[in-house]
């Protein structure tokens, strides 16, 4: 009996021992979400300016590309145009301009904005004028002059300048006095025997260089030195002449001299004795004198100069007045507001106008009018002359006017009109009522 039961515990456990047990594998594979923006990367090409201070005078090619699959926009500066998608490289603008760009992936990550500064300047500065006597002297200085302009921004403008035989050109920077006009002098002690030759020279912040002459130094202008001391002959003829409310025309005879005579200094005096003060320069024999006062009058002198600086005694005395402003106007009316009929008219109504005088000269030939509209349409006149003060102003005009009902009753319109030789001006509407 025990055997069997050993026999039976055996068969068990070989049992129990021999069954596979089957496990089924499972795989699980999380998806992360893509919240990291792209970067857009930017190639410059060159990467360093052909020009100066940071400046391209070529002007570069931008490419733009991103870390991940997307779109890359930009657009050039924040205040003009719209973004517009990168689709292929860029190049920059003339002038200092600012590039923005930035990208989005497929997942609508949007990298925050980048900026990239680009300076291009491709055009040559323009020197419109260059200025100088031809004529210097021993011993003085030489002033030259040279209006220069820039698209962008003038760096520098200079005058470059030799004794005549010397290999080697001075160089000297001009002053900017006002807009784009540069002043600077040669120096007495430069100033020799030996002819001197110079050009000026503009660059702009890119190092864009332009001479005037063009081609310089190989062509110059040259300055021819003198030890001339004589004076040019007085300036004769000199008239003045008035040609409106702010402005008089001189005119005169030509000065002599044994050199040139480089032009002539004008002056004036609100009385001819004294506070003579320069006004302009001429290098013909006229001038024009503007923004002066209607009514006034100015006196003139001048004289010439020459190459060397030498200059004239000055010339006789001319004066002119400016023509007086002729200006009216009416200000005011007044009416009475009602009128009653009496015997089939009404009695005798008074209208005042209110004339002004804002000329700088009397007025004695003004004429003054005052019409009237009846209810009917028909139209009625009057008129009478004054003289206009400039002591004053609202000077008072009375008309003592009957008014014909014959026309109806209803609303007189009043309107009125002064009129001078030079001007004249309209009044009104008033109105009256007639019942």
């Amino acid at each position: 009996m025990k055997g069997l039961v050993r026999l039976l515990l055996s068969m068990s456990c070989l049992l129990l021992f021999s069954t596979e047990i089957s496990v089924a594998e499972v795989s699980v594979k999380a998806t992360v979400p893509d919240t990291k923006p792209p970067v857009t990367a930017i190639v410059i090409a060159p990467d360093i300016p052909d020009g100066t201070n940071g400046w391209y005078v070529t002007a570069p090619s931008i490419t733009l590309s991103s870390s991940e699959a997307g779109e890359t926009y930009f657009r050039w500066d924040l205040t003009t145009g719209a973004w517009m998608v990168y689709s292929s490289p860029l190049t920059s603008p003339e002038g200092r301009h600012t590039l923005y760009y930035y990208s989005v992936d497929t997942a609508g990550n949007e990298e925050p904005r980048n900026e990239w500064v680009s300076k291009v300047d491709s055009t040559l500065p323009n020197i419109t004028s260059t200025t100088g006597g031809i004529v210097a002297e021993i011993g003085y200085p030489v002033a030259i002059r040279a209006e220069a302009l820039d698209n962008i921004s003038l760096f520098s403008v200079a005058l470059c300048y030799r004794s005549m035989g010397d290999p080697l050109f001075r160089r000297l920077e001009m002053t900017n006095m006002t807009g784009a006009s540069y002043h600077v002098s040669i120096p007495a002690s430069d100033i020799d025997e030996a002819d001197i030759q110079y050009y000026v020279e503009a660059t702009d912040s890119a190092g864009n260089a332009i001479t005037d002459p063009v081609g310089a130094p190989i062509f110059g202008t040259y300055l021819i030195i003198t030890d001339d001391t004589i004076v040019p002959s007085t300036p004769t003829g000199l008239a003045a002449s008035a040609v409106g409310t702010t402005e008089i025309d001189l005119s005169w005879n030509s000065s002599t001299d044994n050199g040139k005579i480089a032009g002539y200094e004008i002056e004036r005096s609100p009385d001819g004795k004294t506070r003579w003060t320069p006004i302009g320069r001429s290098s013909t024999n006229a001038y024009s004198d503007t923004g002066l006062s209607a009514s006034t009058t100015y006196y003139y002198r001048i004289r010439a100069y020459d190459a060397a600086g030498n200059k004239s005694t000055y010339s006789s005395i001319a004066s002119a007045i400016t023509y007086p402003i002729h200006d009216v106007g009416i200000s005011g009316m007044q009416a009475p507001q009602k009128a009653k009929v009496s015997g089939g008219k009404t009695v005798a109504q008074k209208v005042v106008i209110i004339i002004e005088n804002y000329g700088s000269v009397p007025e004695p030939d003004a004429t003054v009018f005052l019409y009237g509209a009846y209810p009917d349409g028909s139209d009625a006149s009057w008129s009478q002359s004054t003289a206009l003060d400039i002591s004053g102003h609202g000077r008072r005009v009375e008309f003592e006017v009957t008014l014909d009902t014959s026309h109806g009753l209803g609303t007189i319109t009043w309107t009125s009109r002064v009129v001078i030789p030079a001007d004249s001006d309209f009044g009104g509407p008033v109105y009256t009522v007639i019942r």
